[in-house]
Formats: structure tokens, sequence, C-alpha cells
């Protein structure tokens, strides 16, 4: 393979690299004094801060919601353990049950009417 000529070396340069970014020796390079070095270095880290914080927040958030679901999820459970227990109740006390009870387990009956007294 030919070596390539500078001219054409110079172009290649100017087509992969472009003439707004080539930097020569004789041109101005901008530099920033420490004090806009410090700000900016400042502000980035404030935005990062910023960023981390939203981040955290985000999380939270998301952590708290699925605590509320979780929540929600167990008060309806209890609730409907709670309705369970209150028929259970209800079937307990009811009087047809205690009337059987009371009749085959203990031998109870209705009283004889020289057994009721009256209290005025």
């Amino acid at each position: 393979m030919p070596p390539i000529s500078s001219s054409r070396s110079a172009s290649l340069d100017k087509i992969v690299i472009g003439d707004n970014r080539r930097v020569s020796a004789g041109q101005a390079v901008i530099r920033f004094s420490k004090s806009k070095m410090s700000a900016l270095v400042v502000l980035l880290i404030g935005a990062v801060a910023a960023g981390l914080f939203l981040v955290y927040v985000h999380l939270q958030n998301i952590t708290l919601s699925y605590q509320i679901s979780g929540l929600f999820t167990e008060q309806k459970e209890m609730q409907d353990f709670n309705r369970k227990l209150r028929i259970e109740l209800a079937n307990v006390k009811s009087l047809a049950r205690l009337e059987v009870l009371a009749a085959e387990k203990y031998g109870m009956g209705p009283p004889d009417p020289k057994q009721i007294v009256q209290v005025r």
C-alpha cells in the first residue's frame, strides 16, 4: 500500500474531526478561575445530592404504598374473622341451642307451677 500523502491525511482529519473540533497550539483554551470551578463543583454536588434525595423519597413512597396495601389486605382478613366470630357468638347465645343443651346435658325442664315464686 502506498504511503498516504500529507494533503490527503489533512483532508481525512478534516472529515473525521471537522474544522470546529480542531485545536491547534495557537488557539486560546478556555480556562476557569478557581472560584468558578469551585462553584461548578458545588453546583454539581448539589444536583447529585438532590437527585439522590428524590430517588430516596420515591423509594420510600413505593415502600409505604406496599405497606398500606398489605395493611388493607390484613384489615379485610380481620373484618372477615370478626364477622365469623360474631356469627359463632350468636349461635352460642341462641335460646334454641341453650334449651337443647339444658335438657340433654343437665336434665333441666320447664318449672312446676309450685316452683314459681312471685315477687312483689
